[in-house]
């Protein structure tokens, strides 16, 4: 057999291509310009932040309670997250996205209160200066939750134990069984809540801090 395969003068070799964000800018590739490691058409992984800190009392929860920014239900604003790519090249508005972790911190060391976290898509639970205040019962019979509320929640679990950190800051991890879609707003946002699940007395001006990962 030969050793060397010639190819006909009229056939020219494959070349690869590397597509840039939204499948634009086609580039050969070479060693130069490789192929990127993630491929349009699949999934991305996105992270977001958001942080609020509770008033200064400690008047207890109960179950079901609102954990907010403000005893005045018109100041209350919601967790705000602006769901954008790792590399910070575009926020991903009007988006489908998949939830599939939260880390919860607060600024305490020793937390009482157990969280629920629930996310809400497109426009968010309630209207502008519309949320309830902080302390007051968010669902059940005499709960402020309203049935196009309920349609756009997600629940994504509840807080059963915080781990302390040697900075004196206490976490959780929430990570749902599967991931969990959201749709984000025009601005890229989705809102969270969180809701007491234990009666217990809070810290004082606690401050939580939520780290949303999930891929899009």
């Amino acid at each position: 057999m030969p050793g060397n395969v010639a190819m006909p003068a009229n056939i020219a070799p494959m070349q690869a291509l590397a597509f840039g964000d939204e499948g634009s800018a086609a580039t050969a590739v070479s060693r130069a310009q490789p192929l990127p490691a993630t491929l349009d058409g699949l999934l991305r992984p996105f992270r977001a932040v958001a942080t609020f800190s509770r008033p200064a009392d400690a008047v207890a929860y109960a179950i079901g309670d609102l954990i907010a920014n403000s005893t005045t239900a018109a100041s209350v604003t919601p967790l705000s997250f602006t769901a954008g790519r790792l590399d910070s090249s575009s926020v991903l508005r009007n988006a489908n996205v998949l939830i599939t972790s939260v880390r919860i911190i607060a600024s305490s060391g020793a937390p009482a209160i157990l969280p629920r976290f629930s996310l809400y898509g497109l426009a968010g639970p309630f209207a502008a200066a519309a949320y309830p205040a902080d302390n007051a019962v968010l669902r059940g019979a005499t709960g402020a939750l309203t049935t196009a509320a309920l349609e756009l929640e997600q629940i994504v679990g509840d807080v059963t134990a915080w781990t302390q950190a040697a900075s004196g800051l206490a976490y959780a991890d929430i990570i749902p069984t599967v991931p969990l879609p959201v749709t984000t707003d025009a601005a890229g946002l989705v809102r969270g809540l969180l809701e007491a699940r234990n009666a217990a007395t809070p810290t004082s001006g606690l401050t939580y801090t939520a780290i949303l990962r999930g891929l899009h």
